[in-house]
């Protein structure tokens, strides 16, 4: 990191996929490593992939003083009959908590979750979607449940589970109605102004030169455009504007000097 803060790069997406749990050998591994980046000070700015039940007032502050901007939460439902079905290890308690510890330090919190997973039903997804209106994390993002042969879900006889990839039934929903469900869900959080994106999301956009805040608004941006009823009005045709900007001159322009600038720096 010294190196490379030298050479100017101190923006970094940490791919360890669960940054704040600690291996049980050292499970004050991310709070340490937390204060030898406060400690260096070498100005980083980055995000990392964290348990909702990792998350607490020491550790969220010590990310937040080491440069952290954002945190990517694999919360998956807001029911928790699905989530020990999933055998998460975390309650909705626990999302709620994550979610509100993320926002109280400053820090960016973006939620996954999964439409399908055997036993879920229209009840458990109603759940997850109030759970996300009231916890509002940042940024959503609604998946549907995905089958591979060589998961253990797939050997749970009791979950009837047949199919393979996108298309597949069990004992409660098949695919068609996650999909189903999924559409529903996004028109609905999108009515109530929460953020559809993904985790690359701000990963991509800040790769290509935006500030946090500037990667927010793009990611807002792209929900608004989507909306056909929006058409026409202000906020529509600003969000047109600011997107075109980007897209032919921000984004292009950025990659040139990135370009030149690596290229000098091998000469």
């Amino acid at each position: 990191m010294i190196r490379n803060a030298e050479m100017g790069i101190t923006k970094y997406r940490v791919s360890d996929s669960n940054f704040t749990d600690g291996p049980p050998n050292y499970p004050d591994y991310p709070n340490d490593i937390c204060k030898l980046m406060i400690e260096l000070d070498l100005g980083l700015e980055w995000s990392c992939y964290a348990r909702v039940d990792d998350m607490s007032e020491e550790l969220s502050d010590l990310m937040k003083r080491a440069g952290c901007f954002g945190v990517f939460f694999g919360i998956e439902s807001g029911d928790d009959r699905i989530l020990k079905l999933m055998n998460k290890r975390h309650t909705v308690a626990d999302a709620y908590e994550g979610v509100r510890l993320a926002k109280k330090y400053g820090l960016f919190s973006h939620a996954s979750f999964i439409v399908g997973y055997p036993g879920e039903n229209e009840e458990s997804f109603l759940n997850t979607i109030k759970f996300i209106e009231k916890s509002r994390p940042d940024t959503v993002n609604l998946g549907q449940f995905r089958v591979e042969h060589d998961t253990p879900v797939y050997g749970i006889k009791e979950f009837e589970l047949e199919g393979l990839g996108m298309e597949w039934k069990h004992k409660t929903m098949n695919s068609k109605e996650a999909d189903e469900l999924v559409v529903k869900g996004n028109e609905r959080l999108l009515e109530n102004g929460v953020c559809l994106g993904t985790e690359c999301s701000f990963p991509t956009f800040m790769g290509l030169g935006l500030t946090m805040d500037e990667s927010f608004q793009t990611m807002n941006d792209l929900d608004l455009v989507g909306l056909a009823e929006k058409a026409g009005c202000p906020e529509y045709e600003c969000a047109v504007e600011r997107l075109r900007d980007k897209m032919l001159n921000r984004f292009p322009k950025y990659i040139m000097e990135d370009q030149l600038a690596w290229e000098g720096s091998y000469a």
